[in-house]
């Protein structure tokens, strides 16, 4: 079966809705997932290493135990570093018999493409919107700063920015939806071409973060970069 990968919504409704499949192949209740035998979870610890992906792939060789699938669920894929995500690639493309992949990710786009044009994409509504989260008027506002201010004027944020690894990349990731949702509502098409190169910039900045790559130096790339 083709690889699914779930996007959209919030963090904790993609791992609901990758539950609910999880549930619906495995034949059993949700609440009894975690004492499944033949279901695997992998969850960002901050990131995903290339040493999950190979021991997930291991036991995904392997016959069921206790009903008819072998299945693996990657939360947060696109916190899989770049060994990780290339790891996968093989299984994504030619899964076991009786092998099932679910994967979740705010966006497909925070994948590696080889990644993403592996699966079939399930993308899931919101029950609440952003515009309800309590940081988004200051995420917005940080976005167009950047978005308006010359490099030496972004390069200077960086002395605000005193976060832990985890906390970096939920932050960019929260600068994504908002940029995303201005260029959805740009009718400029300069300003859309800014925006559509920040949102790459800030791909990559999480992407090398969650590689260990040194927060500050990831972050100075970033706000120079575009």
């Amino acid at each position: 079966m083709i690889p699914i990968l779930i996007t959209g919504a919030t963090e904790e409704e993609r791992r609901q809705t990758a539950k609910a499949m999880a549930s619906e192949f495995l034949g059993v209740a949700v609440d009894r997932l975690e004492s499944q035998p033949d279901l695997q979870m992998i969850v960002p610890s901050p990131s995903i290493t290339i040493a999950q992906v190979r021991e997930m792939v291991s036991k995904l060789s392997r016959k069921p135990l206790a009903t008819s699938v072998s299945l693996a669920i990657i939360y947060e894929a696109n916190l899989a570093t770049f060994e990780a995500q290339n790891a996968l690639l093989k299984t994504l493309e030619e899964p076991f018999p009786s092998t099932r992949i679910i994967l979740t990710s705010p966006n497909k786009d925070f994948l590696l493409p080889t990644v993403a044009s592996r699966c079939l994409e399930v993308q899931v509504r919101s029950k609440t919107t952003v515009s309800e989260n309590a940081n988004f008027k200051q995420d917005s506002d940080l976005v167009e700063y950047l978005l308006l201010s010359p490099p030496e004027r972004r390069l200077a944020k960086l002395d605000q920015i005193t976060l832990s690894k985890p906390e970096t990349l939920t932050l960019l990731t929260r600068v994504l939806l908002i940029a995303e949702q201005k260029l959805l509502s740009s009718k400029d098409i300069n300003r859309q071409k800014m925006i559509t190169l920040f949102i790459r910039a800030v791909n990559l900045a999480r992407q090398h973060i969650a590689a260990n790559v040194n927060i500050r130096l990831a972050l100075a790339s970033f706000l120079l970069s575009f």
